[in-house]
């Protein structure tokens, strides 16, 4: 499984239904793509701190 979006997954994304696709030039396509790879890599290394924190102290509780 690939981790991060190519701009065509992109566009058949429901959640960007509004975006107007057929508008966007070459230099568009690569920064919105860029954009919500770097933002959903940024959401994962969230999670996983949380969840990171929550095993350590888990971890510390039991032994």
């Amino acid at each position: 499984m690939y981790l991060f979006y190519s701009y065509e997954q992109l566009q058949t994304l429901q959640c960007f239904s509004w975006v107007d696709f057929t508008s966007f030039n070459s230099f568009h396509e690569v920064i919105f793509t860029l954009g919500v790879n770097i933002y959903f890599l940024v959401f994962l290394i969230f999670i996983l701190s949380i969840s990171y924190k929550i095993i350590n102290r888990l971890f510390n509780i039991i032994f």
